[in-house]
């Protein structure tokens, strides 16, 4: 009986000092990252880390790119990331430096800085939207950062790209 109650007020100790989190909401559970309470994180809190990476929150849905292009215009960059007919494209001039953005406009057109996303064979244009640059290396063809945009229908969050071209 002693042995019962000792596993038992050990179990207590060990069940309260568990630290709660959340699991950020993906597709599989080998993608399963923590977050905790206070910070919400971003989908890939540090792009660094792995060699390609396109993720993003859209409508609050988990989109993480199994396919990514990278196209080079001469004077513009533009990137995307496809899963399952998904995709989110942006469009930034190749010459971009490390900083903050302001997105707008269309993809395809002579306008610097630009984003869309399709969903579910709905393709939308971005309304306004943001990205931070941070890190671009045109000798070595990276470029990693961080964007949130929104479109009509679409509201585009804690994106994260890092990508070489």
């Amino acid at each position: 009986m002693k042995t019962i109650n000792l596993l038992f007020v050990l179990s207590l100790f060990v069940f309260a000092s568990c630290e709660t989190a959340d699991f950020v909401e993906s597709p599989t559970t080998n993608e399963l990252s923590l977050i905790s309470d206070a910070e919400l994180g971003r989908a890939d809190e540090d792009p660094i880390e792995s060699r390609f990476t396109f993720t993003a929150y859209v409508n609050g849905s988990y989109f993480r790119a199994e396919d990514f292009q990278a196209i080079e215009t001469g004077d513009q960059l533009i990137f995307e990331g496809e899963k399952a007919g998904n995709s989110i494209i942006l469009q930034m001039p190749a010459d971009i430096v490390n900083g903050d953005y302001n997105l707008g406009a269309s993809i395809g057109t002579s306008i610097d800085y630009s984003a869309s996303v399709t969903i579910n064979g709905q393709t939308q244009q971005i309304s306004f939207g943001s990205m931070t640059v941070l890190n671009h290396t045109a000798d070595t063809g990276n470029i990693n950062g961080t964007f949130n945009f929104q479109t009509a229908d679409f509201n585009v969050t804690r994106g994260v790209f890092k990508l070489f071209y």
